[in-house]
């Protein structure tokens, strides 16, 4: 698919994301299934840790001391950090494919492997802003309160709608951490296609992201809603079948069991098939900025041409020769 390189509406942005989403459609599946299994299978494991410990001899305060360190292991943020890894890959896809150019897995995992250690420092700045901003805003004094508060506020410190100030936090949390994410996200594109160190990328994809934000921001807000409808669509399908077939046949702890793999399922799954729509989508932001401030679109259409000569190393002169010339010239 090769795209005409002129600028483009949001619309039509997003089109082409899920046109370049759907043509290789099983490659980006399976890049963005590695890490996320990885997740599903530290919670799998976690469970399944409890589970054993429940069986054992041990005394009821021994198993809730193992039970509270299992749970205290930051299993869940330290696993994010290898979804995040399949960032620059999407890139790399997703801009080859923009450029009607061949594109292959290995290619595209060498490309981003051969500057790795640029490459993790990069991810670390995302992945902070992911997992450890939110982790950190939780745990200040007086921001459930306040937030609470305000949402208390908002809904008329009713009790009727005291159960909405859960999701009202979630919300602002979640806003918090779109915010940080889209203000980042750019600079991947920058670190990619450009090959810029990690300074560089945040400083090139901060000048963009100030000019595209709001789209960036929408963007980002769509693959959420996307994502959260998947996991709602595979979470309660299956558990409405488990609780309509099983319920009178087995009991609630093993249903309960159950019911935490389908969410775990549900979780993998939609992460899987939503995860990748962004990195594409900001692709093609970050080339649209590019043809409309800076005329890429010629730039590049020069080099198809051949009328863009290529740099030329300047020759080394041996000594002999370079005495044999002042002897000519004298």
């Amino acid at each position: 698919m090769t795209a005409k390189l002129r600028p483009m509406g949001l619309g039509e942005i997003l089109d082409r994301t899920f046109q370049i989403y759907r043509s290789r459609f099983l490659l980006f599946l399976g890049i963005a299934a590695l890490p996320a299994l990885g997740i599903a299978g530290f919670r799998l494991l976690r469970l399944l840790f409890g589970f054993v410990a429940d069986q054992t001899t041990l005394s009821r305060p021994t198993k809730l001391a193992i039970k509270s360190i299992v749970e205290w292991l930051p299993v869940d943020q330290v696993s994010w950090f290898f979804v995040w890894l399949a960032w620059p890959t999407f890139v790399v896809i997703a801009s080859r494919l923009f450029l009607g150019e061949e594109t292959r897995f290995r290619s595209a995992v060498a490309a981003c492997v051969a500057r790795w250690r640029s490459c993790v420092s990069y991810i670390a700045v995302l992945w902070a802003v992911w997992s450890v901003v939110p982790a950190y805003v939780n745990r200040l004094p007086g921001v459930r309160e306040y937030v609470f508060s305000a949402s208390r506020t908002v809904f008329g410190g009713s009790h009727q709608f005291a159960y909405l100030t859960y999701p009202f936090f979630f919300l602002v949390q979640f806003l918090l951490v779109s915010v940080l994410i889209v203000a980042f996200s750019p600079g991947v594109p920058a670190w990619t296609i450009e090959e810029l160190g990690v300074r560089a990328s945040l400083a090139r994809g901060w000048s963009l992201a100030k000019r595209i934000f709001p789209t960036c921001f929408f963007a980002w807000c769509m693959v959420s809603l996307i994502a959260f409808l998947l996991f709602l669509l595979l979470t309660f399908i299956p558990m409405f079948a488990v609780q309509a077939v099983w319920q009178s046949t087995y009991p609630m702890g093993i249903l309960y069991k159950l019911r935490v793999i389908v969410v775990a399922f549900a979780f993998v799954a939609s992460a899987v098939s939503a995860f990748p729509l962004y990195p594409i989508a900001l692709t093609l932001f970050y080339y649209d900025q590019r043809i409309r401030r800076e005329g890429y679109d010629i730039e590049r259409m020069m080099e198809d041409a051949g009328l863009v000569a290529p740099e030329v190393e300047p020759e080394t002169v041996s000594a002999p020769a370079a005495a044999a010339m002042e002897e000519t010239e004298i």
